[in-house]
């Protein structure tokens, strides 16, 4: 009986030792569980409560995540400025980083959540976002030069169209003026005028006409040394101004003094043999120069640049004569090339036009 009262003694003892602890792990589990960090929504809005049950406001990182409370602690959502700097919130509060899609307008953000303003580059591309922080597309002035942006925002180089064609420096810069532009296989050159947009067909520059083209894979480059609609494009491009009515008038008078079935000895009775550059059993050349004062022709030597008509246009000569032989020695067809009055090349030819034409 003393050896059951003693186990009795001493199992209650046990039970009176151990109910304290339990009591106190479990008042212990229930301050954790007060305390622990913790959401809240009330009233449509939410709240976050930090690990000591502080009431959070300002700027937080929860979960490796930045949102923003305000003054009452309510999580804030879509554009809000802190210390004059703007950031975005997505619906859950999360604040944004990158590029952003608002209000059908383009924003940049940086790392910080910063909404970023200013020239913006991205890899090998340039933006440009406004102090407003929206994204630039389509045309914008920087201080006094003219920018093109493409409608992903990108910053265009190279050739624009825009209701006319466009070059941009690869700097971003609008071209005006003359450009020599190479596509990697030849070098044009072009003229832009001052709105920037590409000139083609005939344009009067700084006092000189040049022609730009019209068509093809070259449209828009100058075109040189070629004759176009009876005009001749000097090497540089600019239009030669040869011709006038003193050598309209002396190759005609020329042309008078010649006809067909007339023999070798008539022409050389005529004009002479000195200056004669190219003479075959067919074919007679002859190229004069015209005394702008009194209209008398002399023969000149023409280094073999008969028919040439950039000899004619660089003056140095100002009318050329073909006589064509048949093998009776005698005249067959003449014909003679000159600059008119109106400054276009032209062909006078007896066997197939008697009256001159544009050559």
């Amino acid at each position: 009986m003393k050896k059951f009262m003693k186990s009795m003694v001493l199992a209650t003892g046990l039970v009176m030792m151990v109910s304290p602890v339990t009591s106190a792990l479990a008042s212990t589990t229930q301050t954790a569980t007060v305390s622990k960090s913790k959401w809240e929504l009330k009233g449509g809005k939410w709240y976050y409560y930090d690990r000591t049950g502080k009431l959070t406001k300002g700027w937080a990182a929860i979960n490796y995540t930045w949102y923003y409370f305000d003054s009452a602690g309510v999580m804030q959502t879509g554009w809000e400025q802190v210390n004059g700097k703007w950031y975005y919130l997505n619906s859950n509060g999360k604040m944004k980083t990158g590029w952003l899609q608002s209000g059908g307008a383009w924003y940049y953000l940086k790392s910080s959540g910063e909404m970023f303003t200013g020239w913006l580059q991205q890899g090998d591309s340039w933006y440009y976002m406004t102090p407003n922080g929206k994204m630039v597309t389509g045309w914008e002035n920087f201080d006094g030069k003219w920018y093109h942006f493409k409608s992903s925002g990108k910053m265009s180089t190279g050739w624009v169209y825009d209701n006319g064609w466009y070059y941009l420096k690869s700097t971003g810069p609008m071209v005006t003026g003359w450009k020599d532009i190479s596509d990697g296989y030849s070098t044009d050159r072009y003229y832009f005028n001052p709105n920037g947009k590409m000139m083609s067909g005939w344009q009067e520059i700084d006092g000189k006409k040049y022609y730009f083209a019209e068509r093809s894979n070259s449209f828009g480059a100058m075109q040189t040394g070629l004759t176009l609609e009876g005009y001749i494009l000097g090497r540089d491009g600019a239009l030669m101004y040869p011709g006038s009515e003193m050598i309209q008038d002396g190759a005609k008078n020329i042309f008078s003094k010649l006809k067909l079935g007339q023999t070798r000895d008539e022409v050389l009775a005529l004009f002479g043999d000195t200056y004669s550059t190219y003479h075959t059993n067919y074919v007679w050349n002859y190229t004069f120069k015209v005394n702008e004062t009194d209209g008398s022709v002399e023969i000149v030597d023409s280094s073999f640049s008969h028919g040439d008509p950039f000899a004619l246009g660089e003056g140095r000569y100002d009318v050329d004569l073909t006589i064509h032989w048949n093998e009776d020695e005698k005249i067959e067809d003449i014909s003679i090339l000159y600059f008119g009055s109106d400054h276009r090349i032209k062909l006078i030819d007896w066997k197939s036009l008697r009256w001159e034409w544009t050559y």
